[in-house]
């Protein structure tokens, strides 16, 4: 059972290397109004906003972009992962501006408001500034709390990592300016120009060097990369298993748990495992409990992975299907409890060793936090 367990836990953190490898993107556009002059990149949308940067550097903008046009406006959703509200940037924003003639003082830019959603109702603006007094009139300090303003290193050509906000380029935003702890919508709106540019939080006209005329007016957006991130939630279209026949239970198993360990100061995440019994009849229903010890004071977003074992075939919690699932859950300091309720013991005949569990869980980088050994219950 080791092996198995062992099997499981790099299959785990293999899955998530290879999503920290590439970044974690959107997954679709949920909407796109096109402003005046825009269109440059619609040959390949949306898969050209949906994948990784591909910058060319601080003295050259990428071709690999959607042009919004003046005034455009563009949502893209995550759906398979959350952006969560992390120790510093929580995602990155890349359009292709440039350094003009090498001067960081000097940036051809084509600026845009941010803004951010739970549900793509209600969305939420990050503070924004241009000061009209700045000099020169291209410097890229003029702009804060806007997307387009610093060029795009990350390519998936190099090693430049598109989540790392020291190296990747573009412009870096934070969940903890507008007071959300998660958010998987992000809306982008060109700031416009001329006598319709937009203003700052601040009332002033916000300049735009970018420029005009189709099809490559307005913000160019390469990509957006989460930074800080979970697995999302998503519920399975895949029924939950029932037995062939409604059992017939022939008693019935009431709640037992064991205590929550007591854990000592030494102790990282304990998670511990139990069901309302130690055996069990088949068609019995029973309560499954995990407890996780958080001895950090801040709270920790994680994955809760819980693998039940029959007669050699994994079932995955939430979804108790085959595929693999996971629930995200906020571990606060100290004891966090999760209960799996009415759960039917499945109908299995001479399984030697009765019925296994296996669970573990892993933190918003991916790594593993704490895991039990395999738990097996008879009956």
């Amino acid at each position: 059972m080791n092996s198995i367990k062992t099997v499981f836990t790099i299959m785990l953190l293999l899955t998530v290397f290879i999503i920290n490898a590439h970044g974690v993107f959107p997954d679709r556009v949920a909407e796109f109004i096109q402003g005046d002059g825009g269109g440059y990149g619609l040959d390949r949308f949306p898969d050209i906003v949906l994948g990784p940067p591909r910058g060319a550097g601080a003295n050259n903008g990428s071709t690999d972009v959607l042009s919004l046009g003046d005034g455009g406006i563009i949502t893209l959703e995550f759906v398979n992962h959350i952006i969560v509200n992390g120790p510093g940037p929580d995602f990155i924003v890349f359009e292709n501006p440039f350094y003009i003639a090498g001067d960081p003082l000097n940036v051809f830019a084509e600026v845009a408001f941010v803004e951010v959603s739970q549900d793509d109702e209600t969305f939420y603006r990050f503070p924004n500034r241009y000061d009209p007094d700045g000099t020169p009139i291209n410097n890229p300090a003029n702009w804060s709390g806007f997307a387009g303003v610093n060029p795009v290193y990350s390519h998936p050509d190099n090693d430049i990592d598109p989540t790392d906000p020291e190296t990747a380029g573009g412009d870096a935003f934070d969940l903890e300016d507008v007071g959300l702890e998660w958010i998987r919508f992000i809306r982008i709106i060109d700031t416009d120009e001329g006598e319709n540019a937009a203003r700052c939080d601040y009332g002033n006209i916000i300049y735009d060097p970018g420029m005009p005329g189709g099809p490559s007016a307005g913000f160019d957006l390469d990509a957006i990369a989460a930074v800080n991130w979970i697995p999302a939630n998503i519920p399975t279209e895949t029924p939950t298993p029932t037995p062939v026949k409604t059992p017939v239970p022939t008693h019935t198993a009431t709640p037992d748990f064991s205590p929550t360990p007591t854990p000592s100061p030494a102790d990282a995440f304990l998670f511990n495992l139990s069901l309302s019994s130690n055996m069990f009849f088949p068609g019995d229903v029973f309560l499954l409990e995990t407890v996780v010890y958080n001895p950090d004071e801040t709270i920790t977003n994680a994955s809760l992975y819980v693998i039940l074992d029959v007669y050699g075939e994994y079932f995955f919690h939430p979804s108790w299907t085959t595929e693999h699932d996971y629930q995200a859950v906020t571990l606060q300091n100290g004891a966090t409890h999760h209960t799996i309720l009415d759960f039917v013991w499945p109908h299995v005949e001479g399984h030697a060793d009765g019925i296994i569990f296996w669970g573990g869980i892993l933190d918003e980088y991916g790594f593993l936090l704490g895991q039990t050994d395999f738990a097996v219950f008879g009956y």
